[in-house]
């Protein structure tokens, strides 16, 4: 960000890193051959990094330029997605080049077990994979990162890993004792039997991820009751199983949590909300979206014990209503709101920047906002939002009865909040 003098308003202009990687990117295999990175400068390794991730995250590295960006100083390599990557000589270039190697993303690359196998051989510093979406990787090639990293491995993702199930999770319990990140959403192979191999185990796992898994209140009561301690984020989003007795014994064990996502879990009611709230004082990230049963208590409860709560998702929550959305007025530090699909109108949006008394309180800090398929919500309330969030970004107003002129004119108030709404699509549409 640019400043004028400090009585103008603030000159906005994009990344400069981005701005100077959009450039460079057709041209950069050549730039590189002309004027290599020194290897001995202060900033090569941090330059090279810099250069790898964002091109990896925007899908433009090739070959050639990955040859001349890769340095025997590299501890992160981010690969995700480099599709070019077609033959085993090239993962042995990579391997033999950057012995230093601690961290690894190969999400979405075709994998097979010699590849794995060049990096267990030639790296043993590596404590973090990132294997996600590479459909090949089974339990055995977690049982091979198991045995070849031992208590090294610390941090394990294989999202959309459709083949691994529970032998994977049985695996690591018994290898690798210092796991502290791990990560299997969408493994629909894995049950309350792959979680019960970590009762036995000296794992206490920092971060889980089991999005849409097969688990149940079972399998997730036993493993927080062993391995629960040091937990500090969860997801259990899809997990259709787990109610009320599974996230009592998460909040009771799981203390320290800082974020933890339900989304779709239908058998989640106020009891559990409530619980949540009162006990887990850490939490600073909650999604319930789609929890049908949860309602205002759950929110009251939110708004009276979680003041620090950053971020908020309420989508689709059938009993939230202006009652429930008044008592989040006091969580001044809340930045991220979603109360998409729910019975709220202006008269609660208002209720988040007053009290019942009519005290006018200080602004919110609220970067995202959204009031998706609110009903009865107005181009009154929008504008009351937008004029009382001063550091607002995105505002989500699909569904939403608002005319588009309106919006408009909103948009050329304050050019920095995005607009999402419905109108956009069918312009795109005609």
């Amino acid at each position: 960000m640019l400043r004028k003098k400090s009585n103008q308003w603030p000159i906005y202009c994009p990344s400069l890193t981005s701005l100077c990687l959009e450039i460079l990117t057709p041209r950069l295999d050549e730039l590189l051959k002309r004027t290599p990175i020194p290897a001995n400068h202060p900033s090569s390794t941090a330059v090279r990094s810099l250069l790898l991730t964002s091109l990896s995250q925007a899908r433009t590295l090739t070959l050639p330029v990955l040859h001349s960006l890769i340095s025997p100083q590299l501890s992160n390599l981010p690969l995700p997605f480099s599709t070019f990557l077609s033959s085993e000589d090239h993962f042995r270039t990579i391997s033999r080049y950057c012995p230093q190697l601690t961290s690894i993303n190969l999400t979405g690359i075709p994998m097979n077990t010699n590849i794995l196998e060049i990096f267990c051989k030639n790296n043993p510093k590596l404590t973090s994979f990132t294997l996600s979406r590479c459909n090949v990787v089974t339990d055995d090639d977690i049982l091979l990162i198991s045995k070849s990293f031992l208590a090294n491995l610390q941090s394990l993702k294989v999202d959309e890993c459709y083949e691994v199930s529970d032998a994977a999770l049985h695996h690591l319990s018994q290898y690798c004792a210092n796991l502290r990140n791990l990560s299997v959403n969408f493994c629909q192979y894995i049950t309350d039997k792959g979680l019960k191999s970590f009762t036995s185990s000296p794992i206490l796992l920092q971060t889980l991820e089991m999005e849409r898994t097969s688990i149940s209140d079972s399998g997730i009561c036993n493993f927080v009751m062993s391995n629960g301690a040091e937990l500090r984020e969860l997801k259990l989003n899809g997990c259709v199983k787990i109610g009320d007795t599974g996230v009592n014994y998460i909040v009771n064990y799981c203390t320290k949590l800082t974020r933890l996502e339900l989304r779709e879990c239908d058998l989640i009611t106020d009891i559990a909300g409530r619980n949540i709230a009162q006990i887990c004082l850490n939490l600073q990230d909650i999604n319930f979206g789609m929890c049908k049963p949860l309602g205002d208590s759950t929110v009251q409860y939110i708004g009276y014990h979680l003041k620090s709560i950053k971020k908020l998702n309420l989508d689709r929550c059938g009993g939230v209503s202006n009652l429930g959305l008044s008592s989040l007025n006091k969580c001044r530090k809340l930045k991220e709101l979603c109360v998409a699909g729910s019975t709220i109108d202006d008269q609660g949006l208002y209720s988040l920047f007053a009290t019942a008394e009519g005290e006018v309180l200080k602004p919110h800090n609220f970067r995202v906002i959204d009031v998706s398929f609110c009903k009865s919500i107005t181009i009154e309330g929008v504008r009351m939002l937008v004029n009382e969030s001063k550091k607002l970004r995105r505002m989500c107003l699909w569904g939403c009865n608002v005319p588009e002129e309106e919006v408009k004119a909103l948009e050329a108030m304050r050019p920095r909040i995005l607009f999402l709404r419905t109108a956009q699509i069918n312009s795109i549409q005609s």
